[in-house]
């Protein structure tokens, strides 16, 4: 665990220069948008995530009410999200039971944590 949280702080190496560098383009991106909802009305084409070119872990609570979708499953989090990441993405999914936007202050934080982990050891 200790190796994925020293890769996840930013180790020197050149992928990790070009995941920053994708990440920074895609909010400079955001940030320029016309859009109150920084590019949510966007086609799926003009996205700002299309940019991101690294694995990328989607968490969302089950009763977060910015779900896009009427029930939040990894599934219906992948069939609607996806189409606005890049196939470079790899998006993957996790949704947090009886948890709502804040999944960091919610009481299986914990457990939310340990599978953030768990997909960093993978991914990285």
């Amino acid at each position: 665990m200790a190796s994925a949280q020293g890769t996840w702080a930013g180790a020197t190496n050149d992928s990790s220069k070009s995941s920053r560098d994708s990440m920074s383009h895609v909010v400079r991106q955001e940030e320029s948008s016309d859009d109150d909802a920084g590019g949510a009305n966007l086609p799926t084409a003009r996205s700002p995530s299309r940019a991101i070119n690294v694995p990328t872990l989607l968490v969302t609570g089950d009763k977060d009410q910015y779900c896009t979708v009427d029930t939040c499953t990894p599934q219906t989090m992948l069939a609607d999200e996806g189409p606005y990441y890049s196939d470079q993405a790899g998006l993957t999914s996790i949704v947090v039971p009886d948890s709502g936007h804040n999944v960091q202050l919610h009481k299986n934080a914990p457990q939310t944590n340990a599978q953030i982990l768990r997909w960093i050891e993978s991914a990285v």
